[in-house]
Protein backbone atom coordinates (compact mmCIF):
# COMPACT_ATOMS: atom_id res chain seq x y z
CA UNK A 1 0.00 0.00 0.00
CA UNK A 2 2.85 2.74 0.75
CA UNK A 3 4.28 2.09 -2.81
CA UNK A 4 0.43 2.99 -3.90
CA UNK A 5 0.59 6.25 -2.02
CA UNK A 6 3.85 7.13 -2.72
CA UNK A 7 2.68 7.05 -6.59
CA UNK A 8 4.84 4.28 -7.50
CA UNK A 9 2.43 2.11 -9.18
CA UNK A 10 4.54 -0.50 -11.06
CA UNK A 11 5.65 -1.45 -7.39
CA UNK A 12 2.40 -1.61 -5.62
CA UNK A 13 1.16 -3.77 -8.63
CA UNK A 14 3.83 -6.12 -8.16
CA UNK A 15 3.13 -6.51 -4.56
CA UNK A 16 0.03 -7.25 -5.37
CA UNK A 17 0.49 -9.79 -7.64
CA UNK A 18 2.68 -11.18 -5.15
CA UNK A 19 -0.14 -11.00 -2.17
CA UNK A 20 -2.24 -12.55 -4.92
CA UNK A 21 0.00 -15.63 -5.59
CA UNK A 22 -0.35 -16.36 -2.18
CA UNK A 23 -4.21 -15.93 -2.04
CA UNK A 24 -5.46 -15.55 -5.18
CA UNK A 25 -9.11 -14.61 -3.48
CA UNK A 26 -8.07 -11.94 -2.13
CA UNK A 27 -11.02 -9.30 -3.37
CA UNK A 28 -8.93 -6.25 -1.06
CA UNK A 29 -5.48 -7.27 -3.60
CA UNK A 30 -7.66 -7.19 -6.79
CA UNK A 31 -9.32 -4.18 -6.01
CA UNK A 32 -6.15 -2.53 -4.92
CA UNK A 33 -4.12 -3.59 -8.22
CA UNK A 34 -7.43 -2.62 -10.11
CA UNK A 35 -6.89 0.95 -8.51
CA UNK A 36 -3.38 0.87 -9.44
CA UNK A 37 -3.95 -0.09 -13.07
CA UNK A 38 -5.91 2.65 -13.57
CA UNK A 39 -3.31 4.97 -12.05
CA UNK A 40 -1.25 3.50 -15.35
CA UNK A 41 -4.31 3.91 -17.77
CA UNK A 42 -4.29 0.24 -18.45
CA UNK A 43 -7.93 -0.01 -17.87
CA UNK A 44 -8.68 -3.34 -19.14
CA UNK A 45 -6.88 -4.45 -16.76
CA UNK A 46 -8.42 -2.27 -14.07
CA UNK A 47 -12.19 -3.72 -15.18
CA UNK A 48 -10.50 -7.25 -14.81
CA UNK A 49 -9.22 -6.84 -11.70
CA UNK A 50 -12.50 -4.74 -10.01
CA UNK A 51 -14.40 -7.78 -11.51
CA UNK A 52 -12.69 -10.15 -9.77
CA UNK A 53 -12.53 -8.71 -6.41
CA UNK A 54 -16.69 -8.42 -6.64
CA UNK A 55 -17.09 -12.52 -8.13
CA UNK A 56 -15.50 -13.04 -4.67
CA UNK A 57 -17.36 -10.23 -2.40
CA UNK A 58 -20.11 -8.93 -4.48
CA UNK A 59 -20.79 -6.20 -1.20
CA UNK A 60 -17.15 -4.77 -2.17
CA UNK A 61 -17.78 -0.45 -2.51
CA UNK A 62 -14.74 0.09 -3.54
CA UNK A 63 -13.89 -2.46 -6.66
CA UNK A 64 -17.50 -0.94 -8.04
CA UNK A 65 -15.77 2.32 -7.57
CA UNK A 66 -12.48 1.07 -9.58
CA UNK A 67 -14.34 -0.67 -12.46
CA UNK A 68 -16.71 2.18 -12.35
CA UNK A 69 -13.77 4.79 -13.09
CA UNK A 70 -11.75 2.31 -15.44
CA UNK A 71 -15.40 2.38 -17.67
CA UNK A 72 -15.51 6.05 -17.40
CA UNK A 73 -12.00 7.05 -18.48
CA UNK A 74 -12.57 4.72 -21.32
CA UNK A 75 -15.84 6.28 -22.18
CA UNK A 76 -18.49 3.63 -21.55
CA UNK A 77 -20.44 6.35 -19.37
CA UNK A 78 -23.34 4.02 -18.65
CA UNK A 79 -21.66 1.12 -17.27
CA UNK A 80 -19.68 3.87 -15.32
CA UNK A 81 -22.89 4.98 -13.72
CA UNK A 82 -24.31 1.36 -13.13
CA UNK A 83 -21.12 0.65 -11.28
CA UNK A 84 -21.40 4.10 -9.28
CA UNK A 85 -25.63 2.79 -8.90
CA UNK A 86 -24.08 -0.28 -7.43
CA UNK A 87 -21.70 1.19 -5.01
CA UNK A 88 -24.39 4.05 -3.72
CA UNK A 89 -26.58 1.04 -3.00
CA UNK A 90 -24.13 -0.16 -1.00
CA UNK A 91 -22.76 2.65 0.27
CA UNK A 92 -25.28 5.69 0.40
CA UNK A 93 -22.56 8.22 2.17
CA UNK A 94 -19.90 6.97 -0.30
CA UNK A 95 -19.04 11.02 -2.03
CA UNK A 96 -16.48 8.98 -4.36
CA UNK A 97 -19.20 7.25 -6.36
CA UNK A 98 -21.77 10.43 -6.41
CA UNK A 99 -18.59 12.35 -7.67
CA UNK A 100 -17.97 9.76 -10.24
CA UNK A 101 -21.35 9.57 -11.10
CA UNK A 102 -21.60 13.26 -11.74
CA UNK A 103 -18.75 13.13 -14.04
CA UNK A 104 -20.38 9.99 -16.11
CA UNK A 105 -24.09 12.12 -16.26
CA UNK A 106 -22.16 15.35 -17.56
CA UNK A 107 -20.21 13.27 -20.44
CA UNK A 108 -23.81 11.81 -21.44
CA UNK A 109 -25.24 15.74 -21.35
CA UNK A 110 -27.29 15.18 -17.92
CA UNK A 111 -26.26 18.36 -17.13
CA UNK A 112 -29.41 18.01 -13.94
CA UNK A 113 -28.35 15.10 -12.51
CA UNK A 114 -24.67 16.03 -12.95
CA UNK A 115 -25.22 18.82 -10.66
CA UNK A 116 -27.21 16.84 -8.24
CA UNK A 117 -24.77 14.39 -7.82
CA UNK A 118 -21.71 17.17 -7.56
CA UNK A 119 -23.85 18.57 -4.38
CA UNK A 120 -24.56 15.11 -2.72
CA UNK A 121 -20.83 14.65 -2.60
CA UNK A 122 -19.70 18.22 -1.47
CA UNK A 123 -22.69 17.41 0.88
CA UNK A 124 -21.44 14.38 2.21
CA UNK A 125 -17.54 15.30 1.84
CA UNK A 126 -18.67 18.15 4.37
CA UNK A 127 -20.30 15.86 6.77
CA UNK A 128 -16.88 13.71 6.83
CA UNK A 129 -14.63 16.51 7.77
CA UNK A 130 -16.69 17.75 10.62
Amino acid sequence: MTYHREGNYQQAISNYSRALELNLSSAKAHSNRAAAYNEQKDYQKAIADSSKAINFIQTYVNAYINRGLAYYRQGNYEEAIADCNKAIKLAPGNAIAYNNRGLAYTRLGDQQAAQADRHRAAELSRQRSK
